[in-house]
């Protein structure tokens, strides 16, 4: 027969974990959150130093984010945000001070998003490659760079790409697009 203090801890228990499902750092490499949304999300992604991943989760009604780094997540400037049904997300290396020297090769730093296909998305990257598939609305996408890979695109598409190969596959709507 449980007693109160059998209910209390699987009370807390309960609450612990349902928190960690919508914030966790796993580690010092890993961060994850749940942004929950009621309508059409909009979403402003930028990254430097990294990957980004776009892709739909279908119907949903959240805009899930994942970073996964083999450096220290304190090397990164993240900051985010949502109000409303708008999302704001950045992650960016933190400048260094005078000279800094690696004897090793660096591993591969992501971003990964997963949202609603239909939103109005902004994502930028600095220094990274960027995919995006699957999505629908009005999409804008800049890498500073990087190549992006992009496929299954809908509605409005601006993409801009200052260094690196940009490709494009099953895409319907109006498109405009710059490369330097």
């Amino acid at each position: 027969m449980p007693t109160v203090r059998h209910t209390l801890l699987l009370t807390l228990s309960a609450a612990a974990l349902a928190a960690s499902q919508t914030l966790a750092q796993t580690s010092e490499h890993d961060w994850t959150k749940t942004y929950s949304v009621s309508g059409k999300p909009s979403l402003t992604v930028e990254t430097g130093d990294s990957n980004l991943k776009i892709h739909s989760c279908g119907a949903c009604k959240a805009v899930n984010i994942k970073v996964h780094t083999d450096r220290k997540l304190s090397d990164y400037r993240l900051e985010e945000s949502q109000s409303g049904d708008h999302v704001s997300f950045l992650f960016k290396e933190k400048p260094h001070i005078g000279v800094h020297v690696e004897w090793h090769n660096r591993g591969e730093t992501y971003v990964e998003v997963e949202t609603p296909g239909s939103l109005d998305l902004e994502a930028r990257t600095s220094d990274g490659n960027l995919s995006a598939r699957d999505l629908e609305g009005n999409l804008q996408l800049h890498t500073g760079d990087g190549n992006a890979d992009l496929d299954n695109l809908r509605g409005t598409i601006r993409l801009k790409s200052s260094d690196g190969n940009m490709t494009l596959q099953n895409a319907a709507g109006t498109l405009e697009a710059r490369s330097s």
